[in-house]
């Protein structure tokens, strides 16, 4: 079974192959990708001391490539959340030996799915994936903190990953970028070199990238989103 320490911003894209010599299961290449995003907005702009509120979401998308053709009624895609054992039927999609099947996901949770070839009633193992999806936190700056240094501040956030490199980008409430750095392997950074911020909203975001090509033949990416208002 697959594993992935996993985002989803939209959208990255994986690339590997699995092959399975099992006879119970269909021998091809099999990979996913997946995709997370998590928000932190003021809840009203307009008032800072409103609170703020929390915006999830995300895509899997699971690939295969059959080593030989196949022939059959349907593809059938269960699906399991938090555990792999009430796996459901969620989907259907036309046999292929090659193709893909997009999935929502709507928080940072372990997914389970399970691809089967279904003819004349009979379903034949494709494959099975366990997807765990990281949830990026940014810790600082934080909504509630209205003494934010307009030309210094920390910016502090969750670790995904051993050697995982990050990304971050500020942005004002236009969504311009007026800021960021690439590449950084510690979850602490200063904002020190930057433009001096005038009064106003800013929002700044996170994103890194976990590979696993050897064990999960997965590619996911992982975004934080937080806003802070500068005084």
């Amino acid at each position: 079974m697959k594993r992935i320490i996993l985002f989803s911003a939209f959208l990255t894209l994986v690339f590997g192959c699995s092959l399975l010599p099992t006879e119970d299961r269909i021998q091809g290449i099999y990979t996913y990708t997946g995709v997370f995003v998590s928000q932190k907005l003021f809840n009203d702009s307009t008032n800072i001391l409103g609170g703020d509120t929390v915006m999830t979401a995300g895509m899997i998308t699971l690939n295969w490539q059959t080593l030989n053709a196949i022939a059959g009624d349907r593809i059938i895609v269960e699906k399991s959340v938090s555990d792999s054992l009430d796996y459901e039927p969620i989907d259907s999609v036309p046999v292929n030996s090659t193709g893909a099947y997009i999935d929502s996901i709507m928080s940072g949770n372990t997914y389970y799915y399970k691809l089967f070839l279904n003819n004349n009633n009979k379903n034949t193992l494709m494959d099975d994936y366990t997807i765990v999806i990281p949830q990026l936190i940014i810790n600082k700056p934080m909504i509630s903190d209205t003494n934010i240094h307009a030309d210094s501040f920390d910016i502090v956030f969750s670790s995904i990953e051993n050697n995982t490199k990050y990304a971050i980008k500020l942005s004002n409430m236009n969504g311009d970028s007026i800021w960021g750095v690439k590449d950084l392997t510690d979850t602490i950074y200063t904002f020190e070199a930057g433009p001096i911020l005038s009064s106003g909203i800013y929002s700044l975001t996170v994103t890194t990238t976990v590979i696993d090509i050897l064990e999960s033949q997965s590619i996911v990416t992982t975004t934080g989103v937080t806003q802070f208002y500068v005084k």
